[in-house]
């Protein structure tokens, strides 16, 4: 997954075992981390990553151009 730019998960219940900075630390290209329901975006300034989560109204009314890509929309909307 090296150029893997969205990475949205689900589990069961309210909590998962992953933390979203882990998940940009280990991803290179990632951009946008959702856990469940939930979006983060990745900023990164040479070696440091800070996470930017999205408002919750954002989130549920989210459009395209909220996203870097029409695909991690789609994929955001519909599954």
């Amino acid at each position: 997954m090296p150029s893997l730019s969205f990475l949205h998960l689900y589990g069961i219940g309210d909590h998962l075992p992953i933390i979203p900075e882990d998940l940009a630390a280990d991803l290179k290209h990632i951009n946008t981390v959702g856990l469940q329901r939930s979006l983060w975006e990745v900023v990164r300034v040479g070696s440091e990553i800070t996470m930017i989560e999205w408002p919750p109204w954002k989130t549920k009314y989210c459009i395209a151009e909220d996203f870097q890509c029409e695909d991690d929309a789609w994929l955001f909307r519909y599954h």
